[in-house]
């Protein structure tokens, strides 16, 4: 009885003012870690035989950077809506365009998937 007195008198929940500057840092962030595999791909091309003698692949090394990237930025989008208030769809926006970009980088490193 005392909760749904609780939740029928609980007033909405309201935006935070902060809340805009975060959804543009959550973008930047989110749109570096989909080109980070393509930036580590271009930066070290010329080191490839060097690290390659090592025994580090540069091509696992982005597949696991672009996988994990897409993973980090959906599960951010999520963590956004549960703790800040953010709107569904928001997560569902963010959750698709994470799917794409791992597909994406899995189609292009499909030799290592090999």
């Amino acid at each position: 009885m005392w909760a749904s007195s609780y939740v029928t008198e609980r007033s909405p929940l309201t935006m935070p003012a902060w809340l805009p500057r975060a959804r543009v840092l959550f973008v930047v962030v989110a749109l570096y870690l989909f080109s980070a595999p393509g930036l580590v791909q271009v930066l070290l091309r010329r080191r490839r035989n060097t690290l390659a003698a090592r025994g580090l692949d540069i091509d696992r090394l982005s597949l696991l950077m672009a996988v994990s990237g897409a993973a980090a930025v959906a599960i951010g989008a999520l963590f956004t809506q549960a703790f800040f208030g953010e709107s569904v769809q928001f997560v569902y926006l963010w959750s698709a365009a994470s799917f794409f970009v791992a597909l994406l980088w899995c189609w292009r490193f499909r030799e290592v998937l090999a």
